[in-house]
């Protein structure tokens, strides 16, 4: 929005979001004479807020890109198409300011690059593109076509992968790119499944792309025209159906084992409710015994002398530890023990439980990394050691500034460095507008660690 800067820029004095951008275009809007150019520009800028404001509030957002290795996917389908452009935009900026060595893929370009319109994505791609390659960075751009989309990222781009086109505008555009002698019209038209045009560099070739799951022998009989990409795809499909059949009969399998591990579960602990119920029986029958002879002896012993009395005593002192025993039996008999299923159920007299407890041990590795300022990772752990980062953040620009007054040239891929020592644990990373790093170790406590080390060579 070149034409409506200025009025962009009176709105946002002051404000810390969009929404006080919002609220101060709904306040010019109102002190503006009515009918006048800013009334009229308010009026648009009112607008394109209300779009991008309410999803705003809607999202959660993260000031962290964290990537993993491998392809990482950014679902923005429940989002306008002004929010995604903004979303792709933070990312681009991201990426280009902090990271190295990462592909962004731009999916439907020609709504995020298109001709003949600006978007938030547009202008940066471009810079993006121009930037990106010294550090490993670059753009793949995926459309149906390419006249919808912009032609001046396109020309940055040097490898092309193109397909199958049925448009008479296409075409021409396909064989401008390919050349005009490569392939006719009708080849563009007829190009069978899974087959491209692949213009990589220098080199212009006619490849067939081989999916996943297919063997490197069987793409090469497609490419060669021996096989058709049709039984490909039928075999990708047979494949699909019987790991589907080997996964339900997989799942099937362990049931049927988990079924009879229950089972066998079920039965000794009927087992060992029997013999706990036969075991009580045997003892409630004896404590019956004793109290029976206790009394046959209190009335044939009575009067007779001390012997016969002490034997009373000791039978009583038995006869009172087997009644306890009988009471806790009495207790545990009733119980029922719920077996791993529901249909094990029963009367058990005991139950053991063993807890095992892991023991975890940690082995704690050092690395040793020997780094000097010849280059610009060697430098920046200089600055560690120096005490650069002790107590103080310190910003990108700082660190470069910091180089420069030394005689060292810029770096890049400076923030690569310095996550690196975050990595270690030697720094941490704050985000505010910017990112800053601070030392977690000082260096002198680094050093009465053992974890840090200088020495000094010298170069004639």
């Amino acid at each position: 929005m070149k034409f409506e800067r200025s009025w962009i820029i009176k709105a946002s004095k002051g404000a810390k979001t969009l929404k006080d951008v919002y609220q101060n275009v709904l306040s010019l809007k109102g002190k503006a004479r009515k009918d006048s150019l800013s009334e009229s520009v308010y009026t648009v800028l009112e607008e394109y807020l209300k779009i991008v404001i309410p999803q705003i509030e809607k999202f959660t957002f993260t000031t962290v890109l964290d990537l993993g290795d491998g392809i990482n996917v950014m679902d923005l389908t429940l989002m306008s198409l002004e929010m995604r452009s903004l979303v792709i935009r933070s990312v681009m900026e991201e990426v280009s300011d902090h990271l190295s060595n990462v592909i962004i893929i731009v999916p439907e370009a020609w709504e995020y690059i298109p001709q003949g319109r600006s978007t938030p994505v547009k202008w940066y791609a471009e810079s993006f593109i121009r930037k990106g390659a010294s550090v490993g960075n670059y753009l793949f751009v995926d459309s149906q076509d390419i006249a919808g989309i912009d032609k001046t990222p396109l020309r940055q781009c040097d490898n092309w992968i193109m397909g199958r086109q049925r448009e008479l505008h296409e075409i021409d555009r396909l064989r401008d790119t390919i050349g005009k002698t490569f392939a006719s019209d009708e080849d563009i038209r007829q190009l069978p499944l899974g087959t491209f045009f692949a213009s990589i560099g220098d080199d212009l070739k006619k490849v067939y792309i081989l999916p996943a799951g297919v063997e490197e022998n069987m793409g090469i009989q497609v490419a060669k025209g021996e096989l058709s990409p049709d039984a490909v795809k039928n075999l990708l499909t047979s494949k699909s159906k019987e790991g589907n059949d080997e996964m339900y009969k997989e799942k099937y399998e362990q049931e049927v084992k988990v079924n009879k591990d229950l089972s066998m579960d079920n039965q000794k602990l009927k087992e060992q409710m029997d013999k706990n119920e036969k075991n009580t029986s045997k003892l409630l029958k004896l404590v019956d015994q004793l109290t029976e002879e206790k009394a046959k002896l209190e009335e044939d012993m009575k009067g007779k002398d001390k012997d016969t009395s002490d034997r009373i005593e000791q039978l009583e002192k038995e006869l009172e530890s087997f009644n306890k025993l009988k009471e806790a039996l009495c207790v545990l008999v009733p119980q029922t023990a719920q077996a791993p299923t529901s249909q094990a159920k029963g009367n058990i007299g005991e139950v053991v439980l063993t807890v095992e407890q892991p023991v975890l041990t940690v082995n704690v590795q050092k690395k040793v990394v020997a780094v000097n300022t010849s280059n610009a990772q060697g430098r920046v752990a200089l600055l560690y050691s120096e005490g650069y980062f002790d107590g103080k953040e310190r910003s990108i620009s700082d660190i470069q500034k910091e180089m420069i007054s030394r005689g060292w040239s810029k770096d890049p891929r400076l923030s690569g460095f310095l996550d690196q020592l975050c990595t270690w644990g030697y720094l941490k990373k704050r985000k505010t507008d910017r990112w800053f790093y601070v030392a977690v170790t000082t260096s002198t406590d680094a050093e009465k660690q053992g974890i840090l080390k200088k020495t000094d060579t010298r170069i004639e």
